[in-house]
């Protein structure tokens, strides 16, 4: 029997995935691995930064992860644990690791170690497509509906967009995918995406983030991810 594994994406993580999660083992199950490398972008003081970012799942327990870039070119990068099991791994970045220019295109190789599996390699190829962050307009608050609208400038070339709530720099809220066309998205304290049974507080301000997805032209088996960008936060009080 060969189960299918959803995809997750770091981008979003720290918890939930943009389709869902799959990580349990079943020793009666086929090994499946995905590893994805992709372009982030935001905007630091001003200025279109990128980084890359990366992530492996599998669907038995891994027991380190490391990343090659295009040739050799960048040392080493050893990903990191997030989850119990040893399902996750992750390449950390934060606002350091964001620069002007773009990571280098080309096959970025994950060195997939397991716990009681054979060591495998999975091959990413990253053009050097990227895309830009948008831009939030406005956030409507509704008291009498105890509900938020967030509307943001379109970007052309996103697939999806995600809308994030961030309490002290932690992802409290992450929606499901948004249509490309959208342009707003209304949501409440009973909108699934609240992060382990999270419910926000009335007064209390939060962050407010959008992220735009671009996939890579070339997905078969799954909608692989190219870049990835973050708007910057704004800030807004939950209704009363």
């Amino acid at each position: 029997m060969t189960i299918k594994m959803k995809r997750i994406s770091t981008f979003l993580i720290s918890a939930v995935s943009f389709f869902g999660f799959y990580s349990c083992v079943d020793l009666d199950v086929d090994l499946e691995n995905f590893a994805d490398a992709y372009i982030a972008s935001k905007i630091i003081n001003g200025d279109t930064v990128f980084a890359l970012e990366a992530y492996a799942q599998s669907n038995y327990n891994m027991k380190s992860v490391s990343l090659k870039s295009p040739d050799n070119s960048e040392p080493e990068i050893d990903l990191v644990q997030i989850d119990y099991g040893g399902g996750i791994f992750e390449k950390k970045t934060d606002d350091a690791n964001f620069i002007a220019t773009k990571p280098k295109a080309g096959n970025y190789t994950f060195n997939i170690n397991y716990l009681e599996q054979t060591p495998m390699v999975e091959i990413d190829k990253l053009s050097d497509s990227i895309i830009y962050p948008t831009t939030i307009s406005e956030i409507i608050l509704d008291s009498l509906e105890n509900v938020v609208t967030v509307k943001w400038t379109k970007v052309k070339n996103a697939d999806a967009y995600i809308l994030k709530v961030i309490e002290n720099e932690n992802y409290v809220f992450i929606s499901s995918k948004i249509a490309p066309e959208a342009i707003s998205a209304t949501f409440s304290i009973n909108s699934y995406g609240w992060l382990n049974q999270y419910q926000p507080v009335r007064g209390k301000e939060y962050q407010f983030m959008i992220s735009a997805v671009l996939y890579e032209e070339s997905n078969i088996k799954y909608n692989e991810i190219q870049g990835v960008s973050h708007s910057e936060k704004v800030k807004a009080i939950w209704p009363n």
